[in-house]
Formats: structure tokens, C-alpha cells, sequence
């Protein structure tokens, strides 16, 4: 009598939750199936609908032959070899540093996620502040030190401003990628550590040997998390820098934003975005994923 209750329980959850299935499953479809037909079509609002027109792959070469594409495809993969290195080998070094035990250890891991729970707005503006030429703290330090003799606007130059970008992606992305990497942490049993311990193993040797061979597969899965959160970064980069200086700091992202909603380019940024998915995101995230199974 209680299995047939909670069988007919979960199928009336189900029955419950298929109203929204239906229509966020036929959103994402029709929605991702008319771009993908724009794509094909010279659409730009600036000569408005009744004149769009059929044009294959046109847009698609027009993309792979433009050099401001490759050039922001060279930034973007520039800021994410940067966001995700500077990420992982942070939140492992934070993580280990968590995963021993300490007086005050939950509070410190509480004032930890402060950065992570920040709205992402809220956490580009407290960098621009920090960055900024006349009032910024970053200034007042460096000229109280005597580095720098004047104010420095540091989003205006390309160098700093994306250095300043990949800083602030990592700064809010750690504590996420450090509580996945502790929860890997402590489920390696501490009787593997006091074995290694009475053999003489070092330190660096139980890491190399014990700690990294059992969390490789929590590190893939933040691999993959972050791979696909640093080619989302828009809000990042259009509430800090909006692609400045003279669009060194553009990425594919918010090109495709600018393509398709400043200047109305609806087919060419559609076809840059199926170009994003298709050619860099989906097949590195298969990658991963092959790796990960191969691991198991």
C-alpha cells in the first residue's frame, strides 16, 4: 500500500511539473532554432524585417574572415587561460588551507562567500571604484608608496584593464570553486595521510601522491563550471570596462551583444553565437567530459 502511494505521489509530481517542462522545453527549442535560422539570413533591423533574405553560410564566412572576430576570439581565449588558471590554483591553495582545522574556521569560511554572494554588478563596481583615476584606493596606495608619481587611469590602458578584468573574475569565483574543491577534500580518509606520514612522506608528497590523484575529478568538474561561467562573463566586462580601450578588452560575448543590440546585426551576431557554442564551448565541454569518464 505505501510503495503504490509514493509511485502514484511521484507520478503526480510529475504530472504537476509537465505544464512547465512543456513550455521552457518549447522556449529553448524555438528560441534556439530561430536564431539558428537568422543566422542563415542577412537580417539587420536597420532595413527591417521585410527585407531579410536567405543567404547561407555568408554570415558565418563573413565572421571567419573578419580579423576584429579572431582578434576578440584571441582576447577572450586570453582572459579565460587567465581566469581559470588564476581560479583553480587559488581555490586548491584556499581549500587546503580550510581543510585544516583551525579556531574560527566556519567564520572565516562564512566571510569567505561574501565575494561569491555579491551581485555581479555590485562586484564590478566596487572594482571600478577601486580602480578609478581620481578617487580610486588602488592610486592613493601606490602614490603613498611612492610606485606611481601621479593617478593612473587603469581602465583606459589595455594591459592593466584586462589584468584588472581577469583579477575581478577570479576574485568572485573562488570561494565557489574553493567549497567544491574542500568538499573533495574532506572526503579523502585522514588514514591515508597517517600511513604516508609513517613512511616519511613530505608534505609535497602526500599532495602529489594522495591529495591531487582524489580530487583530479572535482577539479575537471570546476574545469567545465568555469570554462563555461568565463565565456558568459558579460556583466563583468560591460559594467567594468564595455570593451575599452578601442575594444582591447572586447570579448565574444559582448561583441555578440553590441552585433546584435547596438548595431542590429541580428543575423551576423546570431551566427557569432552559434560559432561560440558550437565551435568553442560545446566541444571543449566534450572534451571534459570524455576526460571525466575516462577518470572514472
Amino acid at each position: 500500500m505505501h510503495k503504490s502511494i509514493t509511485k502514484i505521489d511521484r507520478w503526480f509530481g510529475l504530472f504537476l511539473l509537465l505544464p512547465s517542462i512543456v513550455i521552457i522545453c518549447f522556449m529553448f527549442l524555438y528560441l534556439l532554432g530561430y536564431s539558428g535560422y537568422i543566422s542563415f539570413t542577412n537580417l539587420t533591423l536597420k532595413r527591417g524585417w521585410n527585407a531579410m533574405e536567405f543567404v547561407g553560410l555568408q554570415q558565418y564566412m563573413r565572421a571567419f574572415t573578419n580579423p576584429t572576430f579572431w582578434k576578440i576570439t584571441g582576447q577572450t581565449f586570453f582572459f579565460i587561460s587567465g581566469a581559470i588558471t588564476g581560479v583553480v590554483l587559488l581555490s586548491t591553495g584556499m581549500a587546503l588551507l580550510l581543510n585544516e582545522p583551525f579556531k574560527g574556521r566556519a567564520i572565516v569560511v562564512a566571510l569567505f562567500l561574501i565575494s561569491w554572494v555579491l551581485p555581479r554588478t555590485a562586484t564590478t563596481f566596487i572594482w571600478s571604484w577601486m580602480f578609478d583615476g581620481q578617487f580610486g584606493i588602488v592610486n592613493y596606495i601606490l602614490m603613498s608608496l611612492g610606485i606611481i608619481s601621479s593617478p593612473r587611469v587603469w581602465l583606459m590602458h589595455a594591459n592593466s584593464a584586462m589584468g584588472i578584468l581577469i583579477l575581478t573574475y577570479i576574485w568572485r569565483q573562488i570561494p565557489f570553486a574553493t567549497l567544491i574543491i574542500l568538499a573533495g577534500l574532506q572526503g579523502i580518509p585522514k588514514q591515508l595521510y597517517e600511513v604516508a606520514r609513517i613512511d616519511g612522506a613530505s608534505t609535497l608528497r602526500q599532495f602529489i601522491s594522495i591529495t591531487l590523484p582524489l580530487v583530479k575529478r572535482v577539479m575537471l568538474i570546476i574545469l567545465v563550471l568555469q570554462t563555461i561561467a568565463s565565456f558568459k562573463a558579460f556583466t563583468l566586462v560591460y559594467t567594468l570596462t564595455q570593451g575599452a580601450p578601442r575594444g582591447k578588452t572586447e570579448l565574444l560575448i559582448t561583441y555578440i551583444f553590441k552585433q546584435v543590440f547596438e548595431y542590429l546585426n541580428f543575423g551576423y551576431g546570431s551566427a557569432v553565437g552559434y560559432i561560440l557554442i558550437t565551435v568553442f564551448i560545446l566541444p571543449l565541454s566534450i572534451i571534459y567530459l570524455l576526460v571525466y569518464i575516462g577518470k572514472e
